[in-house]
C-alpha cells in the first residue's frame, strides 16, 4: 500500500487557515480543483443544519450509527417486508 500513501501525499494539500469555508463560490471553485486535491473543511453553511442534525435518527441519540447496538430481529423484519 506504499504506492497509495505516496500518491495521496504527493497529490493532496490541506487548505490553509486563511481559507474561508463560508464563501460558497470559493468552495465550489475549490471543489473543482484537481491534483493536488484539497483536504479539509471546504464548505460550511451557518444557515443550514448539518447532516446529523437534519436526520431524525440523531435527534435523541448522537451516537454514530456504527457504534449503536443493532437489534437483528428488527433488521430481519425490514428485510422480510421488502421481499
Amino acid at each position: 500500500m506504499y504506492w497509495l500513501e505516496k500518491r495521496v501525499r504527493d497529490n493532496t494539500y490541506v487548505v490553509g487557515k486563511d481559507y474561508d469555508p463560508t464563501n460558497r463560490v470559493k468552495a465550489f471553485e475549490k471543489s473543482l480543483e484537481r491534483e493536488p486535491w484539497p483536504l479539509g473543511l471546504i464548505y460550511k453553511s451557518d444557515s443550514r443544519k448539518s447532516y446529523n442534525k437534519n436526520i431524525s435518527m440523531f435527534e435523541n441519540d448522537s451516537t454514530p450509527l456504527y457504534k449503536r447496538k443493532r437489534d437483528i430481529s428488527v433488521i430481519r423484519k425490514i428485510m422480510e417486508s421488502k421481499k
